[in-house]
This record gives C-alpha cells, structure tokens and sequence, in this order.
C-alpha cells in the first residue's frame, strides 16, 4: 500500500484576479496570504523582510522565541488552516501566498522515520523525526522553499487562489505600481514542483530563493547553477531535493559555500518544531529580472521492498533523471501537461447543487464559510467543497 504523501485536509483560500471576476465555484480564495511565521533564512545578517500584507503575531527565529509563542498560544503559522496545497501524488508542497516572504512547505510521500513497527504493531515505541529503526516513526517533511522578493511599495489589490480545475496556485497584486503574478504547481507528467513569479515592468524582479531543512542535511552546488539538499534519517534512510532556476532578464547568483546543516528541535510529539542557524546557508539570489522559475525535485531511496530491507536506489538518481527531462523543455510546455493531465482527472465529473446570490458569490472563501455557518444556504460553495475533496484525492 503506498503511504499518503500529505495531510492535505489543508485549508481553504487563494486568488488573482479583481474580487468582481473571481468564479464562484470550484474555485477558493482570500484577500490577503497565508499567515507566515519568520524562520531562519541565509540571507545576510541583518537583513530583515517587511511584513507580508496582513500579517499578525510576533517576529521569532530562535527556539526560546518560538517556545514562548508556543506557550502564550500565538499562532506562528497557519500552513494547515490557510496554505494552498499543490501535488502530483508522489511530491506535494503548500504554498502561503506572502507578498515579501514566500513559503512553500515541501513533502515527499516516502520520507518516514522508523522501522518495521513489527514487533506489537510498534506499541511502545517512539515517535517523531528522530526514531530510528527500532522505533515506530511517523511521516516527515522533508523541508520548505523560502523565497524573499524585494518590494519597495505599498502591497495593494492583494489576491491568491486555488484553481481546482487546472490544479494551479496563484498570487497576485500590486506593489509600487508595479504588477506582480506568481503561480505554483506540481506536475504529474514531469514529477517537479514548479514556482513561478513575474512581473509587468522589465527588471523589477527581486528575490532571494532557499531550501530550508527539517533534519540534518548536507548543501552542495553544481557548475551549472544548481542546489542540493541531502541528509540520512535516523533509521537509515537517504533523501535528495534539488531546486534549479530560470530567469528572464537579470542576473542570478549563487551565494554562500556548500556546507553542513545542523538541525536541531522543539517540542515534542507533533509540536515538535525544527530550529537551526541559517547564517552562510548556500542560496540563490536574483537580480532585475522580469520573470523567475523555480524547479524543485524531492526524492528518498525508500523501496517497497522488504527482502530489500526497504532501500532502493539513491535519490540523486531519481532527481537527475527529473531535471535531465525537463531540460530542454519550455515552462509553458510543462504547464501545459501539467493542465492537461489534472483536468482529464478533475474534469471527469460536474455538480451543481443550485445557484447562489450574486452578493454571497462576490465574497471570498473565508467570508462565504463564515457567512454559511449562520445561513446554512451556499449551493455553489457546497459544490465547491465537494470538488475540493476531489481535488485532494488527486493532489494527495
């Protein structure tokens, strides 16, 4: 039986186009991001972004920061309430939507820790990221992309959404007169998470893009651009993510030596939170570009297997022959077959369980929920529901 790839009974939200032509159904979206707890990032020290547009809570980056917001019950991030999610199956990823700090968490659906859980169904055994073999485990992520772009404006006309016939996350708003649109996907057709992010003024683009890790890694770089992030779970197992970017226009640069990543963590059970120190962390910065791409690839060495003891081939394979594919390949042209595979599955069957008022129908995703809960009459939102429920099935 394969293992889920994501608890993806994730939240509700999105948008991009004027609140006046959003659909009203089959489709989810807010009028501001993901709330985005800050995390340890790479860049320079001193070095802070903004705010994301309607941003709540407190600043905290060390363990003793995030302890105290835990024990005051600040929300440090809302990634299961409010992200988007996006996935092929086998990757998943759940994008929050900020207009300075974009975070997208990462999942692979083979990365557990533990072992066998044999012996009484693993009673008694521990769990969490650092079980080894002899220990039941759980599910893990394997990290986050984290994306800051450089904004020098006021953030205005804010939307994201989550298109669930062409499985596309979107953001877009206004930043300074200047108009900026970025979407998220995971493709089936190529297996990669696909970021990207463009604007209507030539040269406006600004960004700062990482991996960040969940367990302790290894950071390496290649002549042709790219970043490596990999590490052994306790129990043995190998994984890989690779990220590669395009530009259109600038200049990009990799910046910081490889190094190794300590991770260490806060919490127990599944509040356990991983903190480390990301200062000369490699990343890549971009500069006076107009558009940006983003591929991310995840892979494990997990096979199942058990004469194998459940190890297969090492992850680099997987993730090279993923990155050779899509080489030579447009991003339109990826899209393209990533929209064409998830509507010959979403599109397989239609509902409608009436009309809703034009008033009601105008509102975003959160605000009709709301609404809901006192009327109990929404006919195109239940629809909608009930098509995200497929979506999930499809994404998951």
């Amino acid at each position: 039986m394969q293992r889920n790839l994501l608890p993806l009974c994730v939240a509700l939200s999105g948008c991009a186009l004027t609140a006046a032509a959003q659909p009203s159904s089959d489709y989810l979206w807010y009028q501001q991001p993901a709330r985005i707890s800050p995390a340890p990032a790479p860049w320079a020290a001193g070095i802070t972004s903004p705010r994301n547009m309607g941003a709540e809570g407190v600043d905290y980056t060390t363990a003793e920061d995030w302890a105290e917001a835990r024990k005051n019950k600040i929300n440090t991030d809302a990634w299961e309430s409010e992200s988007l999610p996006v996935g092929n199956g086998r990757v998943g990823g759940t994008v929050f939507g900020g207009d300075h700090r974009e975070r997208v968490n990462l999942n692979e659906i083979s990365l557990w820790t533990g072992g066998a859980n044999l012996p009484n169904n693993g009673a008694g055994y521990s769990y969490g990221p650092k079980s080894g073999k002899d220990d039941f485990g759980s599910y893990q992520p394997f990290g986050n992309l984290m994306i800051e772009f450089g904004l020098g404006g006021q953030t205005e006309n804010y939307t994201r959404s989550l298109d669930l016939h062409e499985g596309i996350a979107r953001t877009e708003f206004t930043n300074g007169g200047v108009t900026h649109r970025r979407e998220c996907f995971v493709s089936h057709p190529d297996d990669v998470l696909v970021y990207t992010a463009e604007t209507d003024k030539p040269g406006a683009l600004n960004a700062r893009i990482a991996l960040t890790p969940c367990h302790n890694v290894s950071y390496s770089t290649t002549e042709q651009g790219l970043l490596i992030m990999s590490g052994v779970l306790a129990n043995g197992e190998r994984f890989e993510g690779r990220l590669m970017v395009r530009t259109e226009g600038g200049a990009q640069q990799m910046v910081n030596e490889a190094k190794e990543q300590e991770v260490t963590y806060v919490g127990k059970g599944d509040l356990m939170h991983p903190v480390f120190d990301a200062q000369g962390m490699p990343y890549i910065e971009v500069k006076d570009a107009t558009k940006v791409t983003i591929f991310v690839t995840l892979a494990t060495d997990y096979k199942e297997d058990f004469k194998a003891d459940w190890k297969g081939a090492c992850p680099h394979i997987h993730n090279e022959q993923v990155f050779a594919g899509i080489e030579n390949k447009s991003t339109a042209d990826i899209r393209a077959a990533h929209i064409a595979d998830h509507k010959s599955l979403f599109e397989r069957m239609d509902i409608s369980l009436g009309k809703t008022d034009a008033e009601t129908a105008a509102l975003p995703t959160d605000k009709r929920i709301a609404k809901y809960a006192d009327t109990l009459c929404d006919p195109e939102l239940e629809s909608t529901i009930y098509q995200y429920g497929r979506y999930l099935l499809i994404a998951g």
